[in-house]
C-alpha cells in the first residue's frame, strides 16, 4: 500500500511538471526544412505573413537568404519564397537583422552593400504593385559611419528601434547600443535617441502595442548562452528587463516575435545543431497590451494605381494618428492600441465615396481582429451612400464625437463637386415614432444636431435637404443611422 501511494504522488508530481511546462511546437517542415538553419521570424499585424532567414537554397554569394511565407491559420504556413529584392541586393547580416512592417508593405533589413553610409546600414524595400522595389538606404541620421542594424518598426510606422554596434559582422556583433528614432513624414527620421541598457543585446523587437520590447542577451544571470528578455515602456522610461524563463534553456534562444494575438511567441533555438523556429505559449505576465487589428482587402482593377489612404484619428479630439498609402493589391492593415476611441477611414480621391467607422479600444479585455468589408463606390447622382453609423446617440439623437471628422470628409466631396446638392437621409432608432415628450421628434432632433456640424465644415445649408428614411415603425433600426444622396 505504501508503494502504491508513493507511485500516485510521483505521477502527480510528473503531471504537475508537464502542465507547468510551456507548450512548445516546432513550425512545420515547409518552414523548418530539415538540416538547414531557419530563424528570425518577423510577422505582420494580422499574423498571416512572416519573413525569416534561411540557408536553404541561398542566392549565389549569400550565406543566408530572406524568405517570406503566408499562413491560412495557426501553423498552416506555406513554403517560404525568396524575397528577391533583398537577397540580390548585397550581403545580408547573417543573424536575421530584419523586420516587416505591420501592413506587410515594407521590409527593413541590414546590409553592408555598396552605396551605404557606413559599415552595415539599414535599408528598406517597399511593395509596389505586388513587387518588392529596389532597396533604398535609410541614410543619416539613422545610419552612421559605424555599423547600424537590427531594425524593428512599431505597428503605427512612427518609431524605428535599432542597434548601433562597435563592430558588426556576419558572425556576430559587439558592444551594441539600443536606439530609437521617430518618423518625420513618410520617409524621413529624426536624430536617434539612445535607450540606456546595461547589457549586450541583439535582435530588439517592439510588440504590436508599442509598449513591450523583447531582445536576446547573454548577460550574466541567465540560463546559459543567449536568453530572451522582455521590458515594458513606463511613460518615457523602460522597466528593467525580465528573463522569459519559461522558454529559455542552456542553449541559445534568439530572434523572438510576439503575434498581435499575444497568446504565443515565435522564436529560434538550436535543434541537432541547426537553428529552428518554434512557437510557444506565452504566459499572461508577458502579454503585450491588447489591441484591435484591422485587416481587409479592397477589390481594385490591376492598373488602378495607388488606391488611396487609410486614415486613423483620435475620435475624441480629431487629431490624426496615422495615414497609410494603400497599394494596388488593395490590402489594408491597422493596429489600434488600447486606451482610445478611434476614427478609421479609407478614402480614395474625389470620385469615390469613402468608408469610415469607429472603434472603441478604451478598455479592451482581449485582442480583437476585424476584417470589415470595404467597398469604395463611385460617386454618382441618385445613389444612397452610408457613412459612419456611429454619428448619433440612439437615445438622445445628438451627434457623437467624431462627427466633425465625418463632416470634413463630406465637405471635400461638396468642394470637388460645387454644382451638386445633397439629400441627407436620417434613420432614427427604434423609439423614433413614439410620441415625443418634448414636442420634437427624433428626426427633428437629428436634423437639428447635424446641421451646425455640416455648416462648421463649410457645407452651405442651402445645398442640403433632410428626409426621414423610415416611413413605417417596423423599418426602424436599433441605431440612429444616416445616408446621403447627391443630385
Amino acid at each position: 500500500m505504501k508503494h502504491y501511494f508513493l507511485s500516485i504522488i510521483l505521477l502527480l508530481a510528473i503531471a504537475t511538471t508537464i502542465i507547468a511546462q510551456p507548450v512548445r511546437l516546432k513550425l512545420p517542415r515547409q518552414i523548418n526544412v530539415p538540416n538547414y538553419n531557419n530563424y528570425a521570424p518577423s510577422l505582420t499585424a494580422n499574423g498571416l505573413t512572416m519573413i525569416y532567414s534561411s540557408d536553404y537554397y541561398v542566392t549565389e554569394g549569400n550565406a543566408v537568404d530572406m524568405k517570406i511565407t503566408n499562413s491560412k491559420g495557426l501553423d498552416n504556413w506555406g513554403s517560404g519564397e525568396d524575397v528577391t529584392a533583398v537577397n540580390k541586393s548585397g550581403t545580408l547580416n547573417q543573424y536575421g537583422a530584419h523586420c516587416i512592417s505591420a501592413d506587410g508593405n515594407k521590409i527593413y533589413f541590414t546590409s553592408r552593400k555598396a552605396g551605404g553610409v557606413g559599415g552595415f546600414d539599414i535599408w528598406v524595400t517597399e511593395k509596389k504593385g505586388g513587387v518588392w522595389s529596389t532597396a533604398q538606404n535609410l541614410g543619416k541620421p539613422v545610419n552612421s559611419i559605424g555599423s547600424d542594424g537590427y531594425p524593428s518598426l512599431s505597428a503605427d510606422g512612427k518609431t524605428l528601434y535599432f542597434l548601433r554596434c562597435a563592430t558588426m559582422a556576419n558572425s556576430g556583433c559587439q558592444d551594441c547600443k539600443l536606439f530609437m528614432s521617430e518618423g518625420k513624414g513618410q520617409d524621413f527620421w529624426q536624430a536617434p535617441v539612445q535607450i540606456p541598457m546595461n547589457s549586450h543585446l541583439l535582435y530588439p523587437r517592439i510588440s504590436k502595442d508599442g509598449n513591450s520590447l523583447t531582445f536576446s542577451s547573454n548577460k550574466p544571470g541567465g540560463k546559459g548562452g543567449y536568453d530572451i528578455y522582455q521590458m515594458k515602456k513606463l511613460g518615457e522610461n523602460w522597466s528593467e528587463p525580465v528573463n522569459m524563463e519559461f522558454l529559455n534553456t542552456p542553449a541559445d534562444e534568439v530572434y523572438a516575435d510576439i503575434p498581435s494575438q499575444a497568446e504565443a511567441i515565435l522564436y529560434s533555438t538550436k535543434v541537432d545543431g541547426y537553428l529552428t523556429l518554434f512557437r510557444a505559449k506565452l504566459p499572461e505576465n508577458f502579454h503585450p497590451d491588447k489591441v484591435i487589428v484591422i485587416s481587409s482587402k479592397i477589390n481594385v482593377s490591376p492598373n488602378a494605381g495607388p488606391l488611396g489612404f487609410i486614415q486613423v484619428s483620435d475620435n475624441k479630439t480629431g487629431a490624426p494618428i496615422s495615414i497609410t498609402k494603400i497599394e494596388k493589391d488593395g490590402k489594408i492593415s491597422a493596429v489600434l492600441p488600447t486606451g482610445k476611441v478611434y476614427d478609421v477611414a479609407v478614402v480614395s480621391g474625389n470620385e469615390k465615396f469613402y468608408w469610415s467607422t469607429t472603434y472603441d479600444a478604451l478598455n479592451l479585455s482581449r485582442t480583437q481582429k476585424d476584417n470589415p468589408e470595404i467597398i469604395l463606390e463611385t460617386l454618382q447622382k441618385g445613389q444612397l451612400y452610408y457613412g459612419n453609423k456611429q454619428l448619433f446617440d440612439s437615445t438622445t439623437y445628438q451627434t457623437l464625437a467624431g462627427t466633425s471628422l465625418e463632416c470634413r470628409r463630406l465637405s471635400k466631396i461638396f468642394l470637388s463637386h460645387p454644382e451638386w446638392k445633397a439629400e441627407f437621409v436620417l434613420f432614427p432608432s427604434g423609439l423614433s415614432n413614439n410620441p415625443p415628450s418634448d414636442g420634437q421628434s427624433a428626426f427633428e432632433k437629428m436634423k437639428s444636431a447635424i446641421q451646425p456640424e455640416l455648416s462648421k465644415s463649410g457645407i452651405s445649408i442651402d445645398r442640403v435637404t433632410y428626409v426621414n428614411g423610415f416611413e413605417k415603425p417596423e423599418e426602424e433600426n436599433s441605431f440612429a443611422g444616416w445616408g446621403i444622396k447627391f443630385y
